[in-house]
């Protein structure tokens, strides 16, 4: 369940056996999704309402972040890295693949910076954004690097159709990449990748799961899913005790893909696309709905649940198969409170 997407075993091929509903919250826990979007969303208020800075349409560029949480950064990283907080200039290094920030051979010369740039709207409902520069220099590869050893068979999750409604995960053609969690141990580049990620939206580092990595040889996918879990279903229980639901979702590309991979969503409509929006890598899809395409050190970012706190339907995705090579990409989920 903890990936989003659950089968019901029937003795057939697992397929999902629920795609989301929305629920009623309780009335404080839409006060804290209304407060949550009043404090992460200010910078971006010009964008959203079709007034902010312009670059080849309406697509908003900015390097300020949403919110600045210098405070998320965490106190053992100080010690492995120099640091860069949020809101102070961007490394003035670029490196042949185009990413930004200095060249580093260790982590005594790496430095953490939790700027960024390159930041377009795709949707503002649901919101959906691109952040063209998310990783820095040499990050991508040390995460690849980090999670290939720990890669293995993805799963699903899936219950038995007795009264007891155990959970268990399973095999299943619906998902079959390849997933590796990555451990903290004090990595300062997963450290300061879950910083910049709370520094632009607003959610402390402390609601974050561990991170995620997941592979795609040519043909695997991700078929059609949500990121958040359905209140409605018991076997949801469990997950949403630790932080409550999932609010946003990054998706990281950590390389370039020659052909495919796309991240699809179908659901987003083409009427709530932010004027300007679509460039290269991003923007209305041929199936319907909208895409994002592999680059690496780019993310995609979107709000999982809508203004009262609800799962967003429309936040419906699929990790399509690349067609030639393979794809390395990075989940960060963020809860409403602290993960556990």
């Amino acid at each position: 369940m903890s990936d989003g997407v659950k089968v019901t075993r029937t003795g057939k091929e697992a397929k999902p056996a629920h795609l989301g509903q929305q629920e009623a919250v309780p009335l404080v826990l839409v006060a804290l999704v209304a407060l949550s979007l009043l404090l992460h969303l200010p910078a971006y208020w010009p964008g959203l309402l079709g007034t902010g800075q312009a670059h080849g349409g309406h697509a908003v560029h900015t390097s300020k972040p949403l919110v600045q949480h210098s405070q998320s950064i965490p106190g053992n990283l100080r010690g492995n890295a120099n640091i860069k907080l949020a809101g102070q200039p961007v490394a003035a290094y670029k490196s042949d693949d185009g990413l930004l920030g200095k060249p580093w051979k260790d982590f005594s010369e790496y430095e953490c910076d939790t700027t960024y740039s390159g930041v377009h709207i795709i949707s503002r409902d649901p919101l959906l954004m691109v952040i063209d520069n998310f990783l820095r220099t040499g990050e991508p590869e040390h995460l690849v690097q980090t999670a290939t050893p720990l890669y293995s068979r993805s799963t699903v999750v899936s219950t038995t159709d007795d009264e007891e409604n155990k959970e268990f995960r399973v095999v299943s053609d619906y998902r079959t990449s390849s997933t590796a969690y990555l451990p903290r141990n004090g990595d300062p580049v997963i450290r300061c990748v879950e910083a910049r990620a709370a520094a632009f939206s607003g959610y402390p580092v402390r609601n974050t799961e561990s991170l995620q990595s997941v592979h795609y040889g040519v043909g695997q996918q991700y078929k059609v899913h949500h990121d958040w879990f359905p209140p409605e279903d018991p076997i949801s229980a469990p997950h949403l005790l630790r932080g409550g639901q999932r609010v946003s979702t990054f998706f990281v590309y950590l390389n370039d893909v020659p052909k495919g991979g796309r991240t699809w969503f179908p659901s987003v409509n083409v009427s709530a696309l932010a004027p300007g929006a679509g460039g290269l890598g991003w923007g209305v899809d041929d199936e319907g709905g909208v895409a994002v395409w592999p680059r690496k050190g780019r993310a995609a970012f979107w709000i999982n649940v809508d203004k009262e706190g609800n799962g967003d339907s429309r936040t419906l995705h699929a990790g399509m198969p690349p067609l030639d090579g393979e794809k390395f990409g990075l989940n960060i989920w963020q809860r409403f409170g602290e993960f556990d």
